[in-house]
């Protein structure tokens, strides 16, 4: 009989290992401090099915920002598109995102609809604790050499579409590519979904920080954010999700929560070089140039477009 129990036991073990390995992710679902409006925007809604399609143990804090610093703490933390009336940093406790983070958290963050950038630069500097110049390092915006919200691909695409976000070769030295043992491939492309939101190159007045870009998009960036010595990372992701479950932007998903939940990120030793103020203003400029060129063939393509109507 007692042997009888230890092979049940064993099996049961072995059929729920997977379930108790499946990383955990807190959602923040919340309204209560008007940082997400549910009453109109659904992309909240349609990423928490995202995830559950893709088979994760999901948490949805729809009070406030979850718990994140104790024994359950989650493996990722997900803060969907902030399109309330205030930004999340202004909300919620940043300095247990901050905690979070340095014992080796994710925290995916999605765009905003107002602030014109600051809600990514604002919580990056704040969550992984970024220093600036001292004579303005209380005000975090003003930390960043370069970090511009360059629009929203609905207006780009009115007159041609896009094959969607492509992936950087830079993601690979974020995490690794699918020949690594235990790590799902990184999607070739995005799919070219409604309101993708994209940032220029981002650079930081702090040496330790360490940026990243995933995804690339009309020469604009998705990015991931570290810091030399820490074993948590930020990612910035554009898509609102208004358009519901997308198979790559899921695959995107499930490849950042379980590479980190499975240990694979690894901890920045050295921080990336410093661009001369020059070289800044040189990228942004060509930015800004490559957006105009971008908008005038587009208008153009759509006055021919009308004419042959």
């Amino acid at each position: 009989m007692y042997w009888l129990h230890v092979i049940l036991v064993g099996l049961f073990c072995q059929s729920t290992a997977g379930i108790l390995d499946m990383p955990k992710i807190a959602l923040y679902m919340s309204q209560s401090s008007d940082v997400l409006d549910l009453t109109w925007d659904n992309g909240p809604m349609h990423l928490s099915q995202q995830l559950a399609n893709l088979g994760l143990v999901v948490h949805s804090a729809a009070d406030a920002q979850p718990p994140l610093g104790d024994i359950d703490a989650p493996s990722a933390y997900i803060i969907p598109a902030q399109y309330g009336h205030t930004l999340y940093t202004a909300a919620e406790d940043m300095s247990e995102v901050a905690s979070f983070l340095s014992h080796g958290g994710l925290v995916i963050v999605l765009d905003a609809g107002l602030g014109d950038g600051a809600a990514l630069r604002d919580f990056v500097s704040q969550a992984l604790s970024l220093k600036g110049d001292r004579k303005v390092e209380t005000y975090a915006e003003r930390s960043w050499n370069l970090c511009k919200q360059t629009g929203t691909t609905d207006k780009l695409r009115r007159f041609s579409r896009s094959s969607g976000p492509s992936l950087s070769d830079a993601a690979l030295s974020f995490l690794p590519g699918g020949s690594f043992s235990g790590s799902p491939d990184w999607p070739e492309t995005l799919e070219d979904a409604r309101i993708i939101s994209t940032y220029t190159s981002c650079q930081h007045q702090d040496s330790d920080a360490v940026i990243r870009p995933l995804y690339t998009l009309y020469g604009d960036e998705m990015q991931a954010f570290g810091k030399v010595g820490s074993p948590g990372a930020v990612v910035w992701l554009g898509y609102s999700w208004k358009d519901g479950p997308q198979p790559q932007w899921g695959a995107l998903l499930k490849k950042l929560i379980t590479d980190f939940a499975n240990g694979l990120y690894e901890i920045p030793l050295e921080e990336d070089p410093a661009p001369t103020d020059m070289l800044s203003c040189i990228i942004e400029a060509a930015a800004d140039v490559a957006r105009d060129i971008d908008s005038i063939v587009r208008v153009s393509e759509g006055v021919r477009m009308c004419g042959r109507g």
